[in-house]
């Protein structure tokens, strides 16, 4: 059987390709003869591998021209990242960064105009800063703080002793036995002029400043009723510390009027801060809604002190010129 079906085989080759036939129904290869039905089965062999072999082939076409394509489609480059530039430098900008660091800005010109009019607000000038300065300037900058602050503020302050005690130790005497050694050493290292050692260690054994110190706090957000407490507190226990101090680190000391320097302090410091509380008290809802920027008036004030002492400064160098 395996002969016949191998001649088969090669009759359906010489006589070329065939025709797929349909599979014979039941009747029929019931009735056909043994050849014919090896014929029948040649046929059905040949027909699948046909189909097999076209299946094939086109599913590796398929591939092939999809890596044809893959190869010779384009491809767009990667997106690139835009990084912003510099920021541009505009006039708005710099009207910002002005109005942002007013007071430094009114602190340099404050000392240029005091440098070219030193009379105007000098001592005896136009503008009577021993009046105006010493006793209006600050009698207002104590009296927007006892408006703005609340009394349950200045009584947890005046209760802080331990910050009292640091702030005061600290002024009254780390800083002078500091400038004490300094100036030891500067006289030791350069031959100094003795007028100015003589005038560091005088500075270092004065009390802290009133008004400056109660701003500056304020501006950098720190405690201002702390501040205002040790300002008055350290201004009165200057009266007594400072000429001790004196005669200890310069071995000199001078006569201090001491009411004359309690009765000012009590005028400008003292009775401007009771007031304003007073003040708060009785209008602060009246003067709440008005928004009146009493940190801008303080810190202006601050700026007019600043500008009178450097006046001062420079009359008396022009005085030394001539």
């Amino acid at each position: 059987m395996s002969a016949t079906l191998a001649g088969d085989l090669l009759l359906t080759r010489q006589a070329g390709p065939t025709l797929p036939l349909s599979s014979p129904s039941p009747s029929t290869s019931s009735t056909a003869s043994p050849a014919t039905r090896r014929r029948q089965q040649v046929l059905q062999y040949q027909q699948h591998q046909r189909h097999h072999h076209a299946s094939m082939k086109g599913s590796s076409s398929a591939s092939s021209s999809g890596d044809a394509s893959s190869r010779t489609s384009p491809r767009l480059p990667p997106p690139t990242s835009v990084h912003p530039g510099p920021p541009s430098s505009s006039p708005n900008s710099l009207v910002n960064s002005l109005r942002k660091h007013w007071f430094l800005v009114g602190l340099v010109a404050s000392i240029l105009f005091a440098r070219a009019a030193p009379d105007l607000g000098a001592k005896g000038g136009p503008l009577m800063p021993e009046y105006t300065v010493k006793y209006g300037a600050v009698f207002l900058i104590f009296f927007n703080s006892g408006l703005t602050l609340k009394t349950e503020e200045l009584k947890k302050a005046a209760m802080q002793w331990s910050v009292h005690t640091m702030i005061q130790g600290f002024t009254l005497g780390v800083v002078p036995l500091f400038m004490s050694f300094v100036v030891a050493a500067l006289r030791g290292l350069v031959d100094w002029n003795p007028a100015i050692l003589t005038g560091l260690s005088v500075l270092s054994c004065l009390p802290p400043p009133v008004s400056s110190a109660v701003i500056l706090t304020s501006a950098a957000g720190g405690n201002e009723a702390a501040a205002i407490f040790n300002s008055a507190f350290g201004s009165f226990l200057g009266i007594v510390a400072t000429p001790l101090l004196l005669f200890t680190v310069v071995g000199q000391s001078a006569g201090v009027p001491v009411e004359k320097i309690f009765m000012s302090l009590t005028a400008t410091v003292v009775v401007p801060l009771i007031l304003g509380q007073v003040v708060r008290f009785k209008a602060w809802t009246a003067i709440k809604p008005l928004n009146i920027p009493f940190s801008t008036i303080s810190s202006s004030v601050l700026l007019l002190i600043i500008y009178s002492t450097f006046c001062q400064t420079f009359k008396g160098i022009c005085r030394c010129t001539l």
